[in-house]
């Protein structure tokens, strides 16, 4: 979950601000690591999953690869596969994907030889046969692998915020979700707990529609009365009387659920038989709890609140800011592999440089820093990093 505010482009930002903004987004990045470390995010350089099956896990596409085969079409891989067959290539990272079996070496990846699966041959329903003439046919492929996102089809430009859809997958722009939806503004991160593309919605004979006043974050004049909805339900059998509502909402819009969604649909015999045919059994649940069994992993996150609203005196306050560091430091030894930690120190030693420079040059103007230039930094950031690649 996104800790840091967010803040209008010509918004005054204080030093503090940009420190408590630092802290709570380096509680973000412990969160995602701890997330990394139980769900196995990162995977194992020098080994290919392909022997797992069609299994939850980061993917990767190759643009080199992609430019160089006559088809052009893309092909995904784990990575242990980006590591080590494509590790001087340009990669696109498509972050987690769901059910999903490495193609480095099959008949998807048009010739390309995965490098560390030496043997030519795999075994296959019994039957031995050539790597290259295999097809991972329950794979799905997306525009996510040739690098694009959004309704807008756009490449990642590490610029604006983007919201994950937990059934496509895919991530989408809160410009371009205001703008399909016909909405004035997102709901805030804290407001909804997941986020369903439209078209996601109208999948699967619509049958979210059937929910949708119920498990959609309401408008505030909305709320009230769902509260006193909420109140005369009767609790019922889940397995024996189905509760699925009869009207299909009108509404075409994305849909930000609300905090328990999930209670609301129906779990009785008949709806769980169509979760099963349509293959989206997953919907009925969260994502995994990644804090449970990294006790080895000496990282404490705080609550919610910003660092700024929590009452320390200055001492306090420098021994909290040494403690994270530390903290942070731990974990990033412990989690994160050598290779990225090189790659990740070395990034950071840019940013900073560039970041010192930017403040000295508003100091020499006596300019303030708002968020339009923060913006701006780390867009021209994006850029110098896609040129170095």
């Amino acid at each position: 979950m996104d800790r840091t505010k967010k803040r209008k482009g010509d918004e005054i930002i204080s030093l503090e601000d940009v420190v408590d903004d630092q802290i709570n987004g380096e509680k973000d990045l412990i969160e995602e690591a701890k997330n990394q470390e139980s769900a196995a995010v990162w995977g194992e350089e020098g080994v290919c999953t392909y022997d797992k099956g069609y299994i939850d896990q980061p993917v990767y596409a190759c643009k080199t690869c992609i430019d160089l085969t006559p088809t052009k079409e893309p092909f995904g891989m784990c990575y242990g596969c980006s590591m080590s067959c494509h590790v001087t290539h340009d990669v696109y990272e498509l972050f987690k994907k769901r059910a999903f079996k490495c193609d480095c070496g099959t008949s998807k990846s048009n010739g390309v030889k995965c490098e560390i699966q030496q043997t030519t041959v795999v075994q296959e329903n019994n039957k031995t046969i050539d790597k290259k003439e295999i097809t991972n046919t329950l794979n799905k492929y997306d525009h996510n692998f040739n690098g694009k996102y959004c309704y807008c089809d756009s490449l990642y430009d590490y610029q604006e915020d983007m919201i994950l859809c937990i059934v496509c997958q895919d991530w989408f722009h809160e410009q371009c979700i205001k703008f399909n939806s016909k909405i004035n503004d997102v709901p805030d991160q804290d407001d909804f707990q997941d986020f369903i593309c439209l078209d996601c919605v109208q999948k699967n004979d619509g049958f979210l529609l059937n929910y949708f006043d119920n498990i959609a974050v309401p408008s505030p004049s909305q709320q009230q009365q769902q509260q006193q909805q909420k109140t005369n339900q009767d609790t019922i059998d889940d397995t024996k009387l189905c509760k699925k509502p009869i009207n299909k909402s009108n509404l075409k819009l994305d849909l930000f659920c609300k905090e328990d969604w999930r209670n609301q649909l129906c779990k009785c015999e008949q709806c769980m038989q169509f979760y099963k045919d349509k293959n989206i059994e997953y919907i009925l649940k969260k994502d995994p709890d990644y804090y449970e069994g990294l006790e080895d992993v000496d990282v404490e996150i705080q609550d919610e609140k910003d660092v700024k609203d929590v009452k320390m005196t200055p001492e306090e306050r420098e021994k909290y800011y040494n403690n994270l560091v530390d903290r942070t430091q731990n974990l990033f030894d412990t989690v994160i592999p050598l290779t990225q930690q090189v790659c990740l120190l070395q990034g950071y030693g840019e940013m900073k440089e560039r970041l010192r420079q930017l403040l000295e040059r508003k100091k020499d103007t006596r300019e303030i820093v708002t968020k339009d230039d923060i913006d701006q930094f780390f867009g021209e950031l994006a850029q110098h990093k896609k040129k170095k690649l």
